[in-house]
């Protein structure tokens, strides 16, 4: 995570966001002694450690080169927007690394992970759509990769003992190699004895020349990925008052200024319910497509623009963490929201009211599947193989009008899928189905509800039954 300056004054609603005192400088940060570990056939052991070039990796990199071990470091592109990665990389050498991992893995994330979740309509506590647990799953993939290629079992990260990924990391590390070994220097007594707080990570940066933004203040913390960016701790720990503007630094408010006041019309098309085409339509003319957009990463990064510049995907969520603990922080996600919107309109003329129903019960359980680190179960293959075979249904496109943090309806079309018949649905002709039919069916379908109420007692006041006692 990365730390954000507070760039607006408090409201006077919310409480001061007070910053400690610094220490009197008492400890030895640069000749610190530290319990040392064992070598391996007279060899350091090696380590991968998953490196962000932020405060609380970079003395993690330092501080596992000064208790012995061998430290590779690996970098995830999953397209970060505040990072230079190329700088990261020549971070962690300087640091120490014996050897530094960068991988571009935006393509096969948006593609293989970003892409199969939303195609499920997954939301975690209905209003958290997942942008950060599938990042994690695909930067455990290659973590591990990257161990056997090391010829090591270990792998570090630097994320705290209350948060969801080091319990996401090791489910997914160790579902993948079953020997992997997690060093986690958060819930290490040692480390965290000796790091009490902030005062202490920057000092011993500073002690052993480690580049970093050298302040005590934290007003909130953030997490980004082409997916979404987070925003969460600090200010945003006070529930009882709103969320500083200033937080909103991706997506801006609907009301912002920068925000587009004419609508934007666009068409979305799905194959087996992945998007797969974005023609994006002339402002002034919205049947003259100006732009279409085909390779998945484009489409996306495409939406996100379209979602930004039209205030699109701000959610401001108290969810609950793996380990049961609330959580308050703000979730943007511009392309994200738009797809979820389109597939749902998509689903709504291509699928069955049962596999509909089907997949609505599927999804809930799936998002939490997702979201505590479970993508390489047996549960999650067993889920995705019912939604691998309701999607090869769900084809056609959507067209939508994008206003204001609004993604409406304009239009859907499916030449192949389409469920929807206006004849027979059509309140202004008969036809379709005899209507006759109507009256046994509605009759049937109320029997249990009649035998219901005659054994249990229904008011005649139309009140619901009640338990008798």
């Amino acid at each position: 995570m990365k730390n954000i300056q507070k760039t607006q004054k408090q409201t006077k609603t919310s409480k001061p966001n007070k910053t400690p005192s610094s220490p009197k400088l008492t400890k030895d940060y640069k000749n610190i002694k530290l319990d040392q570990v064992a070598k391996i056939n007279s060899k350091k052991p090696k380590v991968v450690l998953l490196y962000s070039g932020g405060l609380d990796t970079s003395n993690i990199l330092k501080w596992l080169i000064l208790k012995g071990y061998d430290v590779v470091t690996f970098t995830a592109d999953v397209g970060q927007q505040y990072d230079d990665l190329n700088k990261v990389k020549a971070k962690a050498l300087k640091t120490g690394a014996s050897k530094a991992y960068v991988m571009d893995l935006k393509k096969e994330f948006v593609e293989n992970y970003v892409f199969q979740v939303s195609k499920t309509g997954a939301v975690y506590e209905k209003k958290y759509l997942m942008g950060c647990s599938p990042a994690r799953a695909i930067i455990s993939k290659y973590a591990v990769e990257i161990a056997e290629k090391e010829n090591t079992n270990l792998i570090a990260h630097g994320c705290t003992a209350k948060g969801n990924d080091t319990t996401r990391f090791m489910i997914n590390c160790k579902s993948l190699n079953p020997t992997i070994k997690m060093i986690v220097p958060w819930g290490d007594p040692e480390f965290v004895n000796f790091f009490e707080g902030r005062y202490d990570l920057i000092e011993f940066a500073k002690a052993h020349n480690i580049d970093v933004e050298h302040t005590t203040d934290k007003s909130y913390s953030t997490d980004d990925n082409i997916a979404y960016l987070s925003s969460e701790a600090g200010i945003l720990e006070e529930i009882e008052t709103e969320t500083p503007e200033h937080v909103f630094k991706l997506v801006p408010q609907p009301y912002d200024k920068k925000v587009s006041n004419t609508p934007q019309y666009i068409n979305l098309h799905f194959k087996s319910g992945v998007p797969c085409k974005l023609e994006i339509m002339d402002e002034k003319n919205k049947d003259k497509v100006i732009k279409t957009v085909t390779a998945p990463i484009e489409i996306f990064t495409s939406l996100n623009e379209l979602g930004i510049k039209h205030a699109i995907g701000n959610s401001d969520v108290v969810e609950t963490r793996v380990n049961g603990l609330k959580n308050h922080g703000v979730y943007q996600n511009p392309g994200l929201s738009i797809i979820y919107a389109c597939h749902t309109d998509m689903e709504h003329i291509c699928l069955d009211k049962e596999i509909l129903k089907l997949q609505h019960n599927l999804a809930n359980e799936l998002s939490y599947i997702v979201y505590e680190g479970f993508w390489y179960s047996p549960e999650f293959g067993a889920i995705m193989a019912f939604f691998d075979y309701s999607q090869n249904f769900v084809n056609g496109y959507v067209t939508v009008k994008l206003y204001k943090g609004n993604v409406m309806s304009a239009g859907r079309f499916s030449e192949t899928n389409n469920l929807y018949d206006g004849t027979m649905v059509s309140m202004n002709q008969i036809g379709g189905f005899d209507v006759t039919d109507t009256t046994g069916y509605q009759k049937i379908k109320s029997i249990r509800i009649i035998n219901w109420n005659a054994i249990n007692g229904a008011s005649k006041k139309n009140k619901p039954a009640v338990a008798k006692k």
